[in-house]
């Protein structure tokens, strides 16, 4: 897969938790560095196809507000679906665990 945002870690009792995303769950290693890998890839928010982190953001800044529910389209494994999302506040961030595969 050459686009979309890849989902390393969730955040326990997150939007992205409530939503069922899936962090990675193993690391590999990328021009020699460690990456972690084998969670969902975000590849569209409301339709509209991402490339990077970058495109993600932009939509949510320009087009979303906190209690907006955005969909997502997801890839995990070999299947790709929507998910539905509800957007919290910046406020209410929690930061996701600091290590690949990692459960709190």
């Amino acid at each position: 897969m050459n686009a979309g945002v890849l989902v390393s870690a969730v955040a326990p009792n997150s939007p992205a938790e409530r939503a069922g995303l899936q962090g990675g769950d193993h690391i590999v290693t990328v021009r020699n560095q460690p990456v972690c890998a084998g969670g969902d890839i975000i590849v569209a928010i409301d339709g509209q196809f991402i490339k990077d982190m970058d495109e993600l953001v932009h939509y949510l800044v320009i087009n979303t507000r906190p209690g907006d529910t955005v969909n997502l389209l997801v890839v995990r494994g070999d299947e790709s679906f929507e998910v539905p999302l509800t957007l919290d506040s910046r406020d209410n961030a929690t930061a996701p665990p600091s290590s690949c595969g990692e459960e709190e």
